[in-house]
């Protein structure tokens, strides 16, 4: 990946400001596309952030247990998504080779930091080898390790990491040492969340690949995530991700299982029907460019504090038409490389015609000049409201449910004020009947010609200035 490619792969959607943890040895294993590369690039980076370390404290630990995360981090000045060294490693580590039991990673917590200091105090008793090996097992291991080092390369490394092959002398060492990265900790903390990382040493990394195991991140972040707000973040990188990969099938070994956008896409949906408070809103990060992330909360009120259940898309016409034409193709060719096989949701005939008719419905819908275009959620899962200047409104249903791959057939359009838009609670279809101010229209031969006409002229009451309120209220600014 070049330097471009790697910013785009992280800077899509809407900046979340979530520390999203990515593992280097996950990173090497699974998204490498010259695994020697990535591995020696990965090594580089763990070599910047140990010299970093021993600038900081005058030493860093032996072996690699401090750098085993990368992290993606949203700058709250411009908004921009950047890589860094992840510190819950080196924190998480310190605890452990210390004893520390405090499950706080807080390095502000005071309880935190006088366990430590307690922990320190007792490495200050310890006298021998057995009580050694007894009390801090982890410290001990890195005597014995002291050995496998090269006499030739013995002075520079034990001196960085606080190492000897003569007893005394090492455990002086390594009682300095951790006092410290201790007492420094909270400055290695700082130094791995301010400095990033240049994008031109990631050597070795497929595009998408990353792309797609970051996507998997963000939705294991949301699905452990107990906070709705961080829920509703996590998915913004997600959404844009299969909204882009629409049409191009991506794929990779994961854990020995195929990971895809397909399955993820299948993975997300189940998550947002259990979670139909979220909203899936996708807009490009181009937007947000060197936004402060107070703007960027100002711009998605905009979503969620207008319309409850609707919100707004940054896509064009021809991207989303373009998006269904791709799947399309896609379908007609499975269907031709397998005639005989059916699918548990209808068979491959029925598939293609439903297709065929939402691309009739976007090419339509997409073409008729409309003024704005909402997407529901919550009780108007699947629905598409489209505004047109003289406060007409055309809501129709696109798909059985919000990003699931088949769509409707049997679903009438209703058109009707912007007034009375607003004035619905869900889509009551017998409610809607009877109201003087809906027409429905059904999806047979020329429904199109039906639509146009009483879009051009209405039989039913308008307000203009409603419509243009309502347009201006999702108008994105800066």
């Amino acid at each position: 990946m070049n330097v471009e490619e790697m910013y785009l792969a992280m800077n899509k959607g809407i900046p979340n400001q979530i520390p999203l943890e990515l593992s280097v040895e996950e990173l090497v294993e699974y998204c490498s596309e010259n695994q020697e590369e990535l591995s020696s690039a990965m090594n580089s980076i763990r070599r910047d952030f140990e010299n970093a370390m021993i600038s900081i404290s005058g030493y860093t630990k032996a072996k690699h247990e401090f750098f085993d995360n990368l992290r993606l981090i949203t700058n709250y000045k411009n908004s921009d998504t950047q890589i860094y060294v992840s510190p819950v490693c080196f924190i998480n580590r310190l605890k452990e080779i210390l004893g520390v039991k405090s499950e706080s990673m807080d390095l502000e917590d005071s309880t935190l930091m006088e366990e430590f200091r307690k922990r320190l105090d007792r490495l200050e008793y310890v006298t021998n080898l057995d009580e050694l090996q007894l009390t801090f097992p982890a410290i001990y291991e890195d005597y014995q390790y002291s050995f496998t080092i090269p006499k030739d390369a013995q002075k520079e490394y034990f001196e960085k990491r606080g190492l000897s092959t003569d007893f005394k002398t090492f455990l002086s060492e390594q009682k300095e040492m951790y006092h410290s990265l201790v007492n420094n900790a909270k400055y290695i903390e700082d130094f791995a969340n301010e400095f990033p990382i240049n994008l031109d040493m990631f050597e070795g990394l497929d595009k998408d690949k990353f792309e797609l195991y970051v996507a998997k991140k963000y939705l294991d972040f949301a699905k452990n995530c107990d906070e709705a707000k961080y829920k509703q973040r996590a998915i913004y990188y997600l959404t844009t991700y299969l909204n882009e990969s629409c049409g191009n099938y991506k794929s990779m070994e994961y854990k020995d299982k195929e990971l895809s956008n397909l399955s993820l896409l299948k993975d997300f949906r189940r998550f947002l029907m259990r979670n139909r408070e979220l909203k899936p809103v996708n807009e490009s990060r181009e937007v947000f460019h060197d936004y402060h992330i107070k703007h960027v909360k100002n711009h998605i009120n905009k979503y969620f504090d207008g319309l409850k259940n609707w919100y707004a898309v940054k896509l064009t016409p021809e991207e989303i038409i373009n998006n269904q034409k791709a799947r399309l193709l896609r379908i007609q060719k499975y269907n031709k490389d397998h005639p005989d096989e059916k699918t548990r949701d209808m068979d491959h005939k029925k598939r293609e015609k439903y297709m065929k008719m939402l691309i009739r419905k976007l090419d339509f819908y997409e073409n008729s000049d409309y003024a704005l275009r909402l997407f529901g959620t919550g009780p108007f899962e699947s629905h598409v409201a489209y505004f047109y200047p003289n406060g007409m409104v055309a809501v129709d249903k696109l798909y059985y449910e919000s990003l699931n791959i088949n769509p409707t057939y049997n679903e009438a359009i209703y058109v009707m004020d912007t007034n009375t838009f607003l004035n619905m609670m869900r889509m009551d279809k017998p409610a809607l009947r009877e109201n003087d101010n809906v027409k429905r229209i059904i999806h047979s031969s020329n429904w199109e010609d039906k639509l146009k006409k009483e879009i051009e002229s209405p039989t039913i009451q308008l307000d203009q200035e409603e419509a243009k309120v309502l347009t201006n209220k999702f108008k994105p600014n800066k």
